[in-house]
């Protein structure tokens, strides 16, 4: 029984994470009523999330990543500084994550906002059911 459950530990833990495929985009006043809503669309094998993130400054870099644990997917975007010469005031971002290679299944998706500012915690921003095909 041991032996079994190492096994599957093992191969739980070997499991590649899934691919994202990510693009943001600085938002301007006008736009970000027209990205106000999230949306989230699945496919054969993958979901699609669009979103926006409001970052201390337009001098960010963004990016993401995805963790599947069973069926919990976590797709984290990541705000980091990109340079000291910013304008100053709040940057929002429209962004799309598509988040490929999923087993067909039912998932809980959670969408985390996570920011190198030091004081500024993570966010759950959006958690999910989504039925993938």
């Amino acid at each position: 029984m041991h032996r079994i459950l190492a096994v599957l530990l093992t191969a739980a833990a070997c499991r590649p994470a899934p691919e994202v495929e990510f693009v943001a985009t600085p938002l301007s006043p006008a736009e970000v009523e027209a990205w106000s809503a999230a949306a989230i669309r699945s496919a054969h094998h993958e979901i699609t999330v669009r979103r926006t993130i409001t970052t201390g400054s337009w001098c960010r870099t963004l990016n993401a990543d995805a963790v599947r644990t069973g069926s919990e997917i976590t797709l984290r975007v990541v705000a980091r500084e990109a340079g000291d010469d910013c304008p100053p005031g709040e940057g929002t971002w429209g962004y799309m994550a598509i988040i490929r290679d999923l087993p067909s299944g039912r998932y809980d998706l959670r969408v985390v906002h996570t920011f190198a500012t030091p004081g500024r915690p993570s966010r759950l921003v959006l958690r999910h059911p989504v039925l993938v095909e």
